[in-house]
């Protein structure tokens, strides 16, 4: 539960100031039930036709902390004035299919062969499967973002809250993940050719003769990263943001490894164990990093 209140787009500072004092004034917010305060708006620039969805917010921890935070994310609407862009899409999306046909294509002639099992689990064709994958998931998400921006009619200015807006951005913004979680697959294809050299090929090979090792030393290194992830949820996330749940936590970690840290934060927020806590992982992390590294 909770409760929403919608300032218009045509108020004054000022009436707006006074309509969000009387949420406090009649006990929508108060210092002990309220969990989570957040303004959200949507702004919008005429030069680039680019919208902006902002989301400020104030969350509070389970020890009383307030932590403020913010999130801004820009998105496009589909406009008369992408037709060439989306005419070249609609063409790499042709390539695509081909290479899903390609794909599908060498998929049955390997079964017909009886060697369809072994090939699918080769890690070209894997690596191969997941991008294509990713391309027609993308493809799609782009589609569905088209036929949205369709049935979009807005007006500015105006004065009622868009909200429609918010299936357009998440649609845009899964796009971008998809696309850019492939750029990186995309890259790693190109080492597929640098086979045909040997020089290049140390890469691969070293890979391939280390694939054991690495995986162990990989393993125990996750294991020791949650076990801290969670302690450093339980000893600091009250009060710091960086530990405020298992997620951020745990890539808080993955920084300190990288000298990204704030030692005096922690030691403020727990002084018993702070010390403890920061150079135990310090020193266990950095023995498991040489050890990986020793391949």
């Amino acid at each position: 539960g909770g409760h929403l209140s919608d300032i218009t787009f045509n108020v004054s500072r000022t009436d707006a100031l006074t309509k969000a004092l009387q949420i406090v004034e009649h006990e929508f917010v108060d210092e002990l039930a309220t969990r989570l305060v957040s303004v959200d708006f949507y702004t919008y620039t005429p030069e680039n036709q680019l919208f902006s969805s902002c989301q400020f917010y104030c969350e509070v921890t389970e020890g009383g902390a307030w932590l403020p935070m913010a999130q801004c994310h820009a998105f496009n609407i589909w406009s008369s004035d992408e037709v060439f862009r989306t005419a070249c899409e609609f063409a790499f999306l042709l390539y695509v299919l081909y290479y899903v046909y390609k794909l599908i294509k060498d998929l049955r002639r390997a079964f017909r062969v009886g060697g369809g099992c072994s090939y699918l689990l080769e890690l070209w064709t894997m690596l191969e499967v997941v991008n294509i994958t990713c391309f027609v998931i993308s493809a799609l998400l782009r589609i569905f973002w088209f036929i949205e921006s369709q049935g979009l009619t807005y007006k500015l200015p105006g004065t009622t809250y868009p909200k429609d807006f918010r299936s357009v951005m998440q649609l845009f913004w899964l796009q971008v993940y998809f696309n850019a979680v492939n750029t990186i697959l995309t890259c790693l294809k190109i080492l597929k050719f640098v086979r045909l050299n040997d020089q290049l090929n140390i890469l691969t090979r070293t890979l391939r003769a280390a694939q054991h090792n690495i995986i162990g030393i990989l393993t125990i290194f996750l294991i020791v990263l949650t076990a801290y992830a969670l302690t450093g949820n339980l000893l600091f996330g009250n009060g710091l943001e960086e530990y405020k749940d298992f997620s951020t936590s745990f890539s808080t970690l993955l920084r300190l490894l990288l000298g990204d840290f704030d030692y005096e934060a922690m030691r403020d927020e727990n002084p018993e164990l702070a010390a403890l806590y920061f150079w135990s992982f310090v020193i266990l992390g950095s023995f498991l990093l040489l050890y990986f590294w020793s391949f």
